[in-house]
């Protein structure tokens, strides 16, 4: 009952502060002027660093490339208490910030665009698709009512987190929006038939990953001893890559044509040491790409090493990683299971192969040629330039506001 009850109360607070936003800005005063020409604004929930950080500046920036307007937001200390605390607040304490968030978000976005009359024009948003933030998407939603609302999807929590709650609060998020940029063709689908969303649909296919300069980088080729490195970066938790664990306990695991470097926090280096293993430390999302050397990028996650199980590993169904383009501009071609999302594009691109098990990794490794590896690398180089020049975001936006 008691569940029931806190996500019920935190809905009836949601609509409370969203009814009072709309009937600040439906006063006389508001929406008299037209604002400076644009081609339209973009909005981000401000989140602590852990939460995809590079991905969202990284889009902000190549919004920003394209002349839309950045919408200040001063609820940056909340969002960081909120959604950087984990569990070491309280839940009331939570809820409190929950509140406050909502509140203070939807006061900046009101602000910011009082008397303005922008309700023909366009806004990009990328936020966590919270309750939270429903209040400032409600805000949105009046104010460009006869303009195009984007939402570029970062995560659907329903997904990962097989929540019928977290279903009903995505369906109620994005029905606010004209167009959803989604990950990948099967993100798509399930966007249309579980979320119901009946506006128009864009598969980005890769996350753009910007740096300055990606010949710069260090180049790894075809190796001479036959024997190829495999990176894999990312959370080493047992919690979070449990199929690394799995994987490194089997008593047959004893690879001949390579070998696993693994890069992350929270690996459990001591009681989980392996010949064919090496642990290469933890280094910041958005600078990880100058570290990683290796020959391939390995694209994993879930319970097992033999297929995608666990919410984390099913998640990959549906979602394009951000490390794939961090392997990209770092000039590794990518491994990745079968039956992930992200196989369509590495397919399409012809950047690599893929595996339903990673106990097939030896026998498909033996079979690679040089000239089958050197195709890669050069395919992977000129997909590198344009995920560094953010052209796959680019692509999209044009095409929305075509």
């Amino acid at each position: 009952m008691y569940p029931f009850l806190r996500n019920y109360t935190t809905i009836r607070w949601v609509f409370i502060i969203s009814w009072n936003s709309l009937s600040f800005y439906t006063r006389g005063e508001f929406m008299v002027n037209n604002p400076k020409q644009t081609i339209g604004f973009y909005l981000s929930t401000p989140v602590p660093a852990i939460t995809a950080e590079k991905a969202r500046q990284d889009c902000e920036q190549i919004l920003e490339t394209l002349s839309l307007e950045r919408v200040p937001v001063s609820a940056r200390n909340i969002g960081l208490k909120l959604w950087g605390s984990g569990k070491t607040f309280p839940r009331l304490v939570k809820f409190s910030l929950g509140i406050r968030f909502a509140v203070v978000y939807a006061r900046d976005v009101i602000t910011y665009f009082k008397g303005k009359d922008v309700s023909k024009q366009n806004i990009f948003f990328q936020g966590l698709l919270s309750p939270w933030e429903i209040p400032a998407v409600f805000c949105i939603r009046f104010l460009f009512r006869r303009g195009k609302r984007v939402l570029l999807v970062h995560d659907l929590e329903s997904i990962r987190l097989r929540s019928p709650l977290r279903l009903l609060l995505e369906r109620i998020f994005l029905k606010q929006f004209t167009d959803v940029i989604v990950h990948s063709s099967k993100m798509e689908e399930y966007v249309k038939e579980r979320l119901k969303y009946r506006g128009k649909l864009h598969v980005l296919g890769l996350f753009d990953f910007l740096i300055s300069d990606v010949s710069n980088l260090p180049r790894v080729g075809f190796p001479d001893s036959g024997k190829f490195e495999i990176v894999f970066a990312g959370n080493l938790s047992p919690q979070k890559s449990r199929f690394l664990y799995e994987l490194i306990a089997l008593r047959n695991f004893n690879p001949q044509k390579f070998v696993l470097k693994i890069y992350g926090p929270n690996f459990l280096m001591e009681e989980h040491s392996h010949p064919a293993v090496r642990y290469c430390g933890y280094f910041p999302p958005s600078t990880i790409y100058k570290e990683l050397s290796g020959h391939f990028g390995l694209v994993w996650d879930g319970d097992s090493a033999e297929k995608l199980s666990g919410n984390t590993g099913l998640y990959l169904l549906y979602n394009s990683p951000h490390k794939v383009s961090a392997y990209i501009v770092s000039g590794m071609p990518i491994i990745c299971p079968k039956s992930s999302a992200i196989s369509e594009m590495i397919e399409k691109f012809n950047i690599g192969f893929c595996v339903d098990s990673l106990l097939e990794l030896d026998k498909t490794l033996e079979k690679i040629s040089k000239a089958q590896y050197e195709e890669w690398k050069k395919n992977v180089e000129s997909i590198a330039k344009k995920i560094s020049s953010g052209e796959f975001l680019k692509r999209i936006v044009k095409e929305i506001l075509s």
